[in-house]
């Protein structure tokens, strides 16, 4: 079955990383082919939806650590196979009450913050004009975000193809052990899929991982994704 992989990056790095910090170096097309057991999955394609991060003052390398990870997967899988379609950030500046310490409470701050823009109506814009335009019979959404619930119902409604849903969640967090937050599976995605994979198993992740060193114009050791 011709397969297409639709991945939300940062919904799936924010996601199980910071649960699994030792284990960022994933392969996503690995993943998917160790969650769904599918001998007769034919993976033509993979987009990764990202957007490139910038050095901060407690984190000088992290968009160099990107880099490389984005040059490892194009390298490992080929960049017709894997693409990489990349956002953007936008700065934003608001102002807000602060919660805690106690005694700053209720002061008014400026805060700065980075919002992602662009990533869901990418993965929206291409998943449609995939359906519609080429053969592939099976698509693999790797988000949670319920703001893609219009694309997957306009595929469900109006298509024979198959959809999978994965959802990046840990399943630390899916069940709300080992001191995580619970999370809840989106259901406005679920209704839309007719596979759907809730949770992400510790084991599975670090059976997805790149090889340990990779040539990448020079041999270089295995090192964390910013993203």
């Amino acid at each position: 079955m011709k397969t297409r992989i639709y991945i939300d990056g940062f919904n799936l790095y924010y996601s199980l990383f910071f649960i699994e910090k030792e284990y960022k170096f994933l392969d996503p097309v690995l993943l998917v082919e160790n969650l769904l057991h599918h001998t007769e999955l034919e993976i033509d394609v993979c987009k990764y939806f990202t957007a490139k991060v910038f050095p901060t003052d407690t984190d000088q390398h992290k968009a160099e650590r990107q880099n490389l990870y984005w040059r490892a997967l194009e390298e490992f899988h080929g960049k017709e196979k894997f693409q990489i379609i990349k956002g953007h950030f936008a700065r934003k500046s608001r102002k807000g009450k602060v919660e805690k310490p106690e005694e700053c409470k209720d002061k008014i701050v400026q805060i700065k913050m980075y919002e992602e823009k662009k990533s869901d109506v990418n993965i929206a814009s291409h998943m449609l004009k995939d359906v519609y335009t080429t053969d592939v019979e099976h698509i693999v959404l790797i988000s949670n975000d319920s703001d893609l619930s219009e694309p997957l119902r306009i595929v469900h409604e109006t298509t024979n193809k198959k959809v999978t849903l994965i959802c990046p969640i840990h399943k630390y967090s899916f069940s709300g052990t080992h001191g995580c937050s619970r999370v809840a599976v989106s259901k406005n995605l679920t209704r839309y899929a007719s596979n759907v994979i809730r949770f992400i198993l510790p084991g599975i992740i670090k059976k997805s991982q790149l090889p340990d060193t990779l040539k990448v114009q020079s041999p270089w050791k295995k090192i964390d994704p910013a993203s």
